[in-house]
């Protein structure tokens, strides 16, 4: 669900940048910042299929165990809380919704 960066003075590092080599000095002070993504939902949904057909329900419950939260909350921090799950997944090219 979540994306996340590390800024020095509001400036994005690059992942596979040496701290050093971004001008980081003692003292500095890093921000690390998360984001919400529909792309990292879907991936972590897709990533609790394990080739079986689930319900839309049930994938639900396999979320809320996995990661603590419901696929409501996930869905709300997306700012999708009028969105149903098996709407989401609809829009998803990496999903097959049947009925």
């Amino acid at each position: 669900l979540m994306e996340q960066e590390v800024l020095l003075n509001d400036v994005a590092l690059g992942d596979s940048q040496r701290l050093s080599d971004c001008g980081v000095k003692d003292m500095d002070s890093l921000v690390l910042r998360f984001k919400a993504t529909e792309h990292g939902f879907a991936k972590q949904l897709a990533g609790l299929l394990t080739g079986n057909a689930v319900a839309p329900e049930e994938l639900a419950l396999l979320y809320t165990h996995k990661y603590g939260i419901t696929a409501r909350q996930a869905l709300e921090e997306l700012d999708r809380a009028d969105e149903k799950l098996q709407e989401f997944l609809g829009r998803q090219k990496s999903f097959a919704v049947h009925g």
